[in-house]
């Protein structure tokens, strides 16, 4: 009996990274870790401190993060610094700063145009630019 959770099973357990031209540098991550990964670089932008991801944000987080670490710094995605990690993916850096200063921007376009609005539908989001409203 598959007891995962619907979503899950839809997809594969690990995520591949390729080397150049399909080397043998290849590495397999997995879906935990890449979700850790991607949330880690979002939280450590938002934070002020980009590619740091601290030793205090994965104690904050649920879940076994110091395997997935590991399993980070293994890929090569990341790497001990003090204080937590540092990550090494350029790309991944690049993308999520990226979607970080549209996110800001467009919020401060709601805040220019009279200010965020509570959306009924969603509670908790601005109906304008789905930014978070604060409680």
């Amino acid at each position: 009996m598959d007891r995962r959770r619907g979503d899950d099973a839809a997809y594969p357990v690990f995520v591949r990274f390729r080397g150049e031209r399909g080397s043998a540098a290849d590495t397999l991550v997995s879906r935990g870790s890449l979700r850790l990964h991607v949330y880690a670089v979002l939280a450590s932008i938002e934070a002020g401190h980009a590619g740091l991801v601290t030793d205090a944000y994965l104690d904050a987080v649920t879940g076994e993060t110091s395997v997935d670490a590991l399993e980070l710094c293994t890929a090569g995605l990341w790497t001990r610094v003090d204080g937590g990690y540092r990550v090494l993916d350029s790309e991944v850096m690049r993308m999520a700063g990226e979607v970080h200063r549209q996110l800001e921007e467009l919020s401060a376009r709601c805040r220019a145009s009279g200010g965020h609005v509570p959306d009924a539908a969603h509670p908790g989001l601005c109906r304008k630019c789905a930014v978070r409203l604060d409680p």
